[in-house]
């Protein structure tokens, strides 16, 4: 009998090596592949479409002397900046004001006393925006050139009514800095890859745009307005079948922000992100869930059958078949997004952050009220 059972066992982990290799291969090929080979596609236009770009801030008065200035300097000819300052103590707001001294097309909107979460401040702005096509972004980020609003919306056509962009961190030293930036690389392949695929479930925050029709004609964020995250993916989730999203990679659109700077402040940050998860159409979450499965059964598998020296060539044959495959296109993908430091270790890091995020969601407190 315990022949018999060791012998199924290996037969399972052979089985599961076959499955999660197949799985991860699929996803390179169906998903990542498009990123690899994206060739960003814009109409010329003779005159720049008019946008607001729009920021909300909280306590954010020293972000906003470094990080403003780029955003109000933007090579653009018609254009507004919108700053919501939510009931900050600090001198947020007489930065603002100094601001507006020199800047026409500053505007602030002070919401002092206001118990609303970062969605009804939004939904503020948009209600005040001037221009049909919004660009939203962060206190704490700064555009990496000053052609970021013009080329953003140079995408925007009749039939794309959402950009979605990709928002790097500032590179420091420290191992931490290194996982958390390939933390946002990872994440970053994965939404564009997605979206190219017909199958965006998410953007981020601070680098996105869409119109204010799409914006009615969706309710705004009513269809998740309990949850006080998800401004940006849960509002993909509900555009997804809507309009035509497109995405923006080149360089000179990417927003940089601070990376996380302790494993604190990364769990929580992640722990926001899941409130919204949870709210994920089933088609997004389970696509994100069979990934990671079979990301670990891959390893699992392969790893387990190492012992077992009759299985020894099949079980490096397809594993190192797999990771070649997982290595180039997904590599590729970090690539395409100037983030090649993290191609040569991609296959330990992408297991350890996965393994890291699952911990996270496994025994992240659900009970917490999130709180923007």
């Amino acid at each position: 009998m315990p022949l018999i059972s060791e012998i199924n066992l290996e037969q399972y982990l052979i089985l599961g090596l076959v499955i999660g290799c197949f799985i991860q291969v699929f996803y390179c090929f169906f998903f990542f592949l498009r990123l690899c080979f994206y060739s960003q596609k814009k109409e010329a236009k003779k005159e720049d479409t008019p946008v607001s770009i729009i920021i909300c801030a909280r306590n954010e008065a020293e972000n906003l002397l470094k990080n403003l200035p780029s955003v109000l300097n933007q090579l653009h000819k018609n254009f507004e900046v919108i700053v919501v300052n939510h009931d900050s103590t600090d001198k947020t707001e007489n930065v603002l004001r100094n601001f507006q001294k020199n800047y026409t097309h500053l505007n602030t909107l002070h919401c002092k006393n206001n118990k609303k979460g970062k969605k009804e401040l939004i939904t503020l702005a948009i209600k005040s925006a001037k221009y049909e096509h919004l660009i939203f972004t962060d206190a704490d980020c700064v555009p990496n050139s000053s052609n970021w609003a013009k080329n953003i919306s140079d995408s925007f056509s009749s039939n794309k009514n959402i950009i979605i962009g990709y928002g790097p961190n500032h590179k420091k030293s420290g191992l931490l800095n290194y996982f958390f930036r390939f933390d946002t690389a990872i994440t970053g392949i994965t939404y564009l890859s997605y979206a190219l695929g017909k199958q965006a479930y998410m953007g981020v925050g601070r680098n996105m745009s869409y119109t204010k029709t799409l914006f009615k004609l969706l309710n705004g964020f009513d269809s998740h307005k309990e949850i006080s995250s998800g401004d940006d993916d849960l509002f993909i989730q509900d555009a997804n079948n809507k309009t035509e999203i497109e995405i923006n990679i080149d360089p000179d659109t990417y927003c940089f922000s601070n990376a996380k700077t302790s494993l604190k402040s990364w769990v929580k940050q992640k722990k926001r992100h899941q409130s919204a998860s949870i709210k994920y159409k089933v088609i997004h979450k389970g696509l994100l869930g069979i990934y990671s499965i079979s990301l670990f059964l891959m390893w699992v598998s392969f790893v387990s059958l190492l012992i077992e020296e009759k299985y020894q060539a099949i079980n490096l044959s397809l594993f190192c078949f797999a990771l070649t495959i997982k290595w180039g296109i997904q590599g590729g993908a970090l690539l395409k997004l100037k983030e090649r430091s993290f191609v040569i270790l991609f296959p330990l890091i992408e297991l350890f952050q996965a393994f890291a995020i699952n911990l996270v969601f496994c025994f992240g407190s659900k009970n917490k009220k999130n709180k923007w």
